[in-house]
């Protein structure tokens, strides 16, 4: 699913910042938003904009250059905050846990790297075997750990979700 596409599927509402930071990958996020999803994201805002943002957004409608893309997201949203990289991180693990294996010891694997590649924040829901707990490789690589695992995992999402949603409009 694209960006975009996930972000209406969950209702997370999408600011230019969002998508700055899921352009340049902030936050140990990696790059999760194509030149033509912007220009897609762009084209839905130029009836909104208006004066030297109106030019800018248009400028993104028909841009393919990623150094241009990259300037202009700036002048839009020159910072990246907090929440936009929450919602870039939580689109990103929620791809993730649609990709993850069924396998309980490669899905841990897939979910520890996602996590790992995040820098393990504090509010992960993720449990690694052996950081900071004595569970055992025989507790940890079963089907109920990974079941409770991915339950911590959708728990945080809908929180995450919820969060998001408090100060804006879901995207619909």
């Amino acid at each position: 699913m694209k960006f975009l596409d996930r972000a209406k599927y969950l209702g997370v509402p999408l600011t230019w910042e969002t998508i700055r930071c899921a352009w340049e990958g902030t936050g140990g996020v990696p790059r999760l938003i194509t030149v033509a999803e912007i220009q897609a994201f762009a084209l839905g805002k130029v009836g909104l904009s208006s004066g030297d943002e109106l030019m800018r957004v248009a400028d993104l409608t028909s841009q393919d250059s990623h150094d241009e893309i990259s300037d202009e997201l700036s002048q839009l949203a020159p910072e990246i905050s907090s929440r936009a990289v929450r919602a870039c991180r939580l689109l990103h693990v929620h791809e993730a846990l649609d990709q993850l294996p069924s396998e309980p010891i490669d899905g841990l694997m897939g979910l520890t790297s996602v996590w790992g590649s995040l820098g393990f924040p504090a509010d992960s829901p993720h449990v690694v075997q052996g950081r900071g707990n004595a569970i055992t490789p025989g507790e940890y690589f079963t089907e109920e750990s990974f079941q409770a695992i991915l339950a911590q995992h959708q728990a945080w999402v809908t929180a995450e979700i919820a969060f998001l949603r408090e100060d804006g409009d879901p995207v619909r």
